[in-house]
């Protein structure tokens, strides 16, 4: 691999390589897929028995509040997860918390039939919540599966069979409508069941229980503070935060101006929802092949640099085929980046506390994606969207300029790290 931000944060020893685990990677993948359709098919399920659309489009106080309110366990739970992920069995952590998602899908079946807003919002959430932790110990999890040769190739692998996985969930549950929603949660609950025991059967130690002892959560947040500090992570950080904050931004203003500008009403959530699938989809198949052809500051600078025209193009010509290339080549050029920078984290870290920094990573890019998008909602024009976006492609110009002016490689982790 040429990307010079992988380094391996253990010996060579420590990690079998693929080729000869490839059965418990299957076996990883596919717990991974159950899950992921089953938590698919709950919150579609969930989101249309419970949420009503509006009759004259999409509301920009209700997608800002929709916003806000999916944030909340990204900014609770996400962090916290860590400190979990580390102390405790992570392969006993993804069968139990699985059965809790289970548990949870009966649940939302019952607030479902009852027709129980609260109670389906409070599952919502809990479901959020549970789907953090998951992929916490999913993605500290990884390295110990692979070599870190391999991590590009296997984060990719993983990504990919989320994407799929949550698409069949989707139309499964998109297929049954409102007829089937007992049906449809029933078979989220045994997937999630099915997930449980896939985890919790892996012949292979996934790592976590590296420190009991007990710490202050001021020596603990001073701990992951020096390790997020350090420069592979800082930068890492840094790059997916700010490209996905402008992702968000970039999001919130398309469905605004699919739904009000392209009449495409509230079907306008699902376009762009769609759009953005598709370039992040193509982007998890393409970032292996990038990043083994590009070095970190030329895969920085296209995550921006792209973006930027393609948003340029799509202010000056302004028509719903343009827009959709438009956004879905922002999507798939930020893939390619958080795939390596995905990698770099993971490689960067010691097991010890591997998880306690992915999910500090995980926290910021993510919460930056809401923070762009409750900006451009909040600032943003709801009827004329070509301001927004122009507003928007600076930003991402202004970016690629900083980025080709200062180098950004990502420099090799150092040797030694505490954890």
């Amino acid at each position: 691999m040429s990307v010079d931000a992988i380094r391996p944060a253990e010996s060579a020893t420590s990690v079998t390589p693929v080729t000869r685990r490839a059965a418990e990677v299957r076996q990883f993948l596919a717990a991974q897929g159950l899950g992921q359709a089953a938590d698919a098919i709950t919150a579609l399920v969930l989101a249309t028995a419970l949420l009503s659309p509006g009759e004259h489009g999409v509301d920009p106080d209700a997608l800002l509040a929709t916003v806000l309110a999916a944030a909340v366990p990204y900014a609770t739970v996400g962090p916290l997860s860590g400190v979990v992920a580390d102390r405790y069995s992570r392969r006993r952590l993804l069968g139990t918390v699985n059965v809790a998602r289970c548990l949870l899908t009966v649940v939302a079946a019952v607030a479902v039939a009852t027709a129980d807003q609260q109670l389906g919002l409070v599952t919502a959430a809990a479901l959020i919540s549970c789907a953090r932790l998951v992929y916490t110990l999913r993605a500290s999890s990884i390295p110990r599966l692979v070599a870190s040769d391999d991590l590009v190739e296997m984060d990719a692998r993983a990504l990919f069979v989320g994407m799929v996985a949550g698409t069949c969930g989707a139309a499964l549950g998109a297929l049954g409508g409102t007829t089937a929603t007992t049906a449809l949660l029933s078979v989220a609950a045994v997937a999630q069941l099915v997930s449980a025991v896939g985890f919790g059967t892996l012949r292979v130690d996934l790592g976590g229980r590296s420190d009991r002892r007990h710490h202050s959560w001021r020596e603990t947040v001073a701990r992951v503070a020096a390790l997020v500090a350090s420069p592979p992570t800082r930068r890492a950080i840094l790059l997916t935060s700010s490209s996905r904050a402008l992702l968000g931004a970039t999001f919130a203003s398309a469905v605004l101006a699919a739904a009000n500008e392209f009449d495409f009403a509230e079907r306008g959530y699902l376009v762009v929802v769609a759009v953005t699938g598709v370039g992040s989809f193509l982007g998890t198949l393409t970032a292996p092949a990038v990043a083994e052809r590009s070095g970190m500051r030329l895969l920085a600078f296209g995550a921006f640099a792209m973006p930027a025209a393609a948003l340029f193009v799509a202010v000056a010509l302004h028509a719903p085929l343009v827009w959709a290339v438009a956004v879905a080549l922002s999507f798939w050029a930020f893939q390619n980046l958080r795939v390596t920078t995905d990698a770099v984290v993971q490689a960067a870290i010691t097991d010890a506390a591997r998880a306690r920094v992915f999910s500090v990573y995980d926290a910021a890019y993510n919460l930056s994606y809401f923070g762009g998008a409750a900006t451009a909602l909040l600032f943003g024009l709801a009827d004329r969207s070509r301001p927004t976006f122009a507003a928007i492609a600076v930003c991402f110009a202004v970016a690629a300029a900083c980025i080709a002016a200062v180098d950004v490689a990502i420099p090799p982790a150092p040797e030694e790290r505490s954890s």
